[in-house]
């Protein structure tokens, strides 16, 4: 499996405020509009369109990147198919057509491409991450599926009965049965829980959730 990174990062010129005179020294600055083909940015100010055009070279260390995962980036990738790097998507897009016309430089066959659909990897009532840790498997009781039903990794919590508490929290939480921290310790805070039980102490909550058969995602919103 090999992993595609894009040629370039676009950052805002405010995102790393204190840095903004070594972009300025080193970086071409352009619309991010134009660069990628949007109109998202079009009604803000014209200073706010503006970003800096980065390298993804410089933006991550591919060589140790490298040292443990098989990477190229899609310029590298072009290359290797006879292509121009400068049909690159700017919108980091994979181009179906365009980046699969032809065949790399060793072999005579095109790319072959199978696309798999979003509701295959996120069905709808789930909640998709990275990897589930072994003590929250633990915790859960963590079954393996057989080698017939399903991959390697593949398994289930089995079914407990639900405590008052976590039934509480089911029906604050949306269909994939994620709820918000605040809104979970809002739940914690007006249920019967024993009168030791500091709220205030994030460690408290965590555990008072996974003893109700809760756990806690860390995970980054966009505004």
């Amino acid at each position: 499996m090999f992993f595609f990174v894009s040629h370039f990062l676009w950052l805002h010129r405010n995102v790393f405020i204190e840095n903004s005179d070594a972009c300025a020294d080193y970086a071409v600055m352009v619309n991010r509009g134009d660069a990628v083909g949007s109109d998202e940015w079009r009604g803000l100010p014209i200073e706010k369109q503006m970003a800096f055009r980065i390298p993804i070279s410089i933006m991550i260390d591919l060589p140790r990147l490298r040292a443990r995962h098989p990477v190229i980036t899609v310029s590298e990738y072009l290359r290797l198919h006879g292509l121009d790097p400068e049909i690159e998507s700017s919108r980091g897009h994979w181009e179906r057509e365009s980046y699969h016309a032809r065949p790399n430089v060793f072999g005579s066959k095109t790319p072959s491409l199978f696309v798999i659909k979003n509701q295959w990897y996120h069905p709808s009532g789930s909640a998709r991450v990275d990897y589930i840790p072994q003590e929250m498997k633990e915790r859960g009781n963590w079954e393996r599926y057989s080698p017939s039903q399903s991959q390697e990794t593949g398994g289930y919590w089995p079914f407990v009965v639900p405590t008052n508490v976590s039934n509480r929290l089911a029906n604050e939480s949306d269909s994939s049965h994620i709820l918000d921290w605040d809104a979970a310790k809002r739940v914690l805070l007006s249920s019967e829980l024993e009168p030791e039980a500091d709220l205030d102490d994030d460690k408290v909550v965590e555990d008072v959730l996974n003893a109700n058969g809760w756990e806690v995602l860390y995970t980054f919103f966009s505004e």
